[in-house]
């Protein structure tokens, strides 16, 4: 077997740039579904194409058609969260070997030879192989900074609505919610800013003299016990944020160091009022 030579900071940046590419494409996933459930998209699918159906009569299919469109968006943004978090999932696990293999080049001051590779990279598997969750890891990382333990509750939220899609097809649980039977959650989102006053849409024109900001604030929703989660493509825009700024914050905390020039593009997307 060969021998591995790791050069941190560029394997790094492209496990990092390779996440935030694979989290712009779920999110946009459920854009995309959002559009094509709309009534005046323009399917080429048709219902006599359907031709699966359990124990229903095949004229039937019309109307198990227009069900389908019409919950279409929601589909896409839910399997678009599940899609988000196994993305951060398998970066933290490469970055777990990344930091593994540094570790151990270090040590020997030159390349890993391949038998000293499969070794490392078997036992950084074995240490992510059980369901584990990225959210385990980022609460630990947040649990040693005091200033930002309120954002657990971000990460939790998310984990929590993924499980809830996984397991139970969105359909919220006695195990999903608090005494009161509601299901609350809460991540972060973005609003675009001019002088003081949200963007209503996009592409907008921002005049000489007027101030452009961002403002980071919490979206809740909430859910009772026997209703199904319907996520919205807004909804994965903020939570595609949220999981790319934990992203940066778990590189930061990892043995290989802080990234001095963080560099994560921000897509803000006008639709329904949060």
């Amino acid at each position: 077997m060969g021998q591995y030579a790791i050069n941190a900071d560029k394997d790094v940046d492209g496990l990092f740039a390779r996440a935030i590419a694979d989290l712009e494409r779920a999110a946009m996933f459920a854009v995309v579904g959002e559009r094509a459930g709309e009534p005046s998209a323009d399917m080429k699918l048709q219902a006599a194409d359907a031709v699966v159906y359990f124990g229903g009569r095949p004229d039937q299919g019309g109307k198990l058609y227009s069900q389908v469109r019409e919950r279409f968006g929601s589909y896409c943004a839910n399997y678009s969260l599940v899609c988000m978090i196994g993305v951060c999932e398998q970066y933290l696990r490469q970055l777990h070997l990344l930091a593994e293999l540094a570790v151990e080049q270090a040590r020997s001051e030159g390349p890993i030879g391949g038998d000293k590779f499969e070794q490392i990279r078997k036992k950084a598997a074995k240490d992510t192989s059980r369901l584990w969750r990225v959210f385990e890891e980022l609460l630990e990382i947040l649990g040693k900074e005091r200033a930002e333990v309120h954002s657990r509750k971000w990460l939790s939220s998310l984990d929590a609505i993924r499980n809830c899609i996984v397991h139970r097809g969105g359909v919220v649980g006695d195990g999903d919610a608090n005494r009161r039977g509601e299901f609350a959650t809460t991540w972060r989102r973005t609003t675009l800013v001019v002088d003081g006053e949200p963007i209503p849409s996009l592409p907008f024109v921002v005049n000489a003299g007027q101030m452009l900001s961002v403002r980071f604030e919490d979206r809740v929703r909430s859910w009772h016990v026997g209703e199904t989660v319907q996520l919205t493509a807004n909804d994965c825009q903020d939570m595609a944020f949220t999981l790319s700024y934990f992203l940066l914050r778990s590189e930061d905390s990892s043995p290989l160091g802080a990234r001095k020039d963080p560099r994560v593009r921000l897509e803000v997307r006008n639709g329904e009022n949060h």
